[in-house]
């Protein structure tokens, strides 16, 4: 074990060179946080640390007081060195890429057997089922970023991107899985990683991509696939992404690709706050890794036809009339 979390409540468990243990910072069934000997990382979260930082953010230690906790460590004192300090933090990366590289040749995404770009009368039967445009419904087919399948023994619609790191599923019917006694309205294909902003890598074909400036970052399935449907309607240079769960940090591989480009986050108007907290931490994620801007859309206030507030990009295409020109300035 390593020598600064001596007398720390930790279920770790070796692996190789290694131990893991489940995040403290995030909720996991499987645990992915790697515990070295001088720092740790998580591969669920993307949290990484030396050990002064673990120390600080276990216990809500200011650094003086965190140093001093840790002063019998010896790797503590390299920290005095900056020259030591680059050549551990080079190390480090060295080993998180490994480490990361195995992680994804061990979590081949399980893709069902008969994936595949679907058929016209599919894709109408999804714009219809939650209203998005054909015309979008088959510009993401050409992305690469739908597809369509059987998962679970039934026939569903899959998002995905050529990165092929994370793949989500959803019934045709619009109906639920039922998975270990629950009813779920989305299902993860295994190997997935979550934290993968799905559509950031689009169809290489499409190698006009390093051209597009603007980037929409949406929140779930039916807001990925309806923010390509208003992309195609507003003949609109953005392209869509989404995180797909409000509780992931935006995975560092796919940071550098908003560099230098226009963002706008549209999260979920949840009544607990979720969405717009998840927001907030992704901008600030995008503006550290050097986007030009970062702004957001605030479906709080508009209302549905029904009644009902609207949620999300998707119930917009049931808005009131009243509210209509909201929607004029939806776009980057």
């Amino acid at each position: 074990m390593p020598e600064y979390l001596a007398g720390k409540r930790f279920d770790l468990r070796r692996a190789g060179d290694h131990y893991k243990v489940a995040c403290p910072f995030h909720e996991e069934k499987t645990p992915s946080f790697a515990v070295y000997d001088d720092h740790a990382h998580c591969y669920g979260c993307d949290w990484n640390g030396d050990v002064i930082r673990l120390e600080q953010e276990l216990t809500g230690k200011a650094f003086p007081a965190a140093c001093e906790a840790l002063g019998g460590v010896a790797t503590v004192a390299r920290y005095a060195d900056p020259a030591a300090e680059e050549k551990r933090r080079e190390r480090a990366r060295r080993e998180r890429e490994e480490a990361r590289r195995k992680e994804q040749a061990k979590k081949a995404i399980a893709w069902p057997d008969d994936i595949r770009r679907g058929s016209e009368a599919e894709w109408r039967e999804l714009a219809a089922l939650r209203s998005f445009t054909f015309e979008g419904v088959l510009l993401a087919v050409d992305f690469g970023i739908l597809r369509f399948g059987t998962v679970m023994g039934l026939p569903s619609w899959i998002v995905t991107d050529a990165s092929k790191r994370c793949a989500e599923a959803r019934r045709m019917d619009g109906k639920r899985y039922f998975l270990k006694g629950n009813w779920i309205k989305s299902y993860t294909l295994p190997g997935s990683r979550k934290s993968w902003p799905v559509g950031i890598q689009p169809s290489p074909k499409f190698k006009h991509f390093d051209k597009i400036r603007k980037m929409v970052v949406v929140e779930g399935m039916p807001d990925l696939i309806d923010c390509y449907s208003r992309v195609f309607d507003g003949n609109a240079d953005a392209l869509p992404v989404a995180m797909l769960g409000r509780g992931n940090r935006i995975h560092e591989d796919a940071l550098p690709r908003f560099r230098g480009r226009h963002v706008r986050i549209m999260p979920h108007a949840d009544e607990d706050g979720g969405g717009r907290e998840a927001a907030e931490r992704w901008a600030k994620q995008i503006r550290d890794a050097g986007a030009a801007t970062v702004d957001g859309f605030d479906f709080s206030g508009l209302t549905r036809k029904d009644g009902k507030p609207v949620n999300d990009l998707n119930d917009c295409r049931n808005i009131r009339h009243e509210d209509e020109s909201e929607l004029e300035r939806i776009l980057p």
